[in-house]
């Protein structure tokens, strides 16, 4: 598996994965979407140059990082490809204390994932 941070996506990989997870409604504005993308931390994960997932990321880079999306492609192993990204994600911000990420109450998969690279459940 390799890595990119802050990839130059093209659009039909991303409408594809967005679209793969029943999220394509998200990039109907595309140009803001990738504005946004800009403004953040990316790292992607493809598997022989496919697309397998992406995690982006804001942060003052002092308090908090706030993870907006953690996205793994249906087609790859959310648990692999998921550890991949957040241990990425969680050396590039090592010398930050917080990070943040809310999950969907109805994917237990990814609280399983999250929980084994070390992240504990908050109400």
């Amino acid at each position: 598996m390799d890595l990119k941070v802050n990839p130059k996506f093209n659009k039909g990989e991303l409408l594809n994965l967005y679209a793969a997870l029943g999220r394509k409604d998200e990039l109907e504005n595309y140009d803001c979407f990738r504005k946004s993308l800009k403004k953040s931390y990316v790292i992607a994960a493809y598997d022989q140059g496919r697309l397998a997932g992406l995690v982006n990321a804001i942060s003052d880079n002092a308090t908090t990082v706030y993870v907006k999306d953690l996205l793994i492609s249906p087609n790859f192993d959310k648990s692999k490809v998921g550890k991949f990204l957040i241990e990425h994600l969680k050396s590039y911000y090592k010398a930050v204390p917080k990070i943040i990420i809310s999950t969907s109450d109805t994917d237990t998969s990814e609280l399983v994932l999250l929980k084994s690279v070390g992240f504990e459940e908050q109400d």
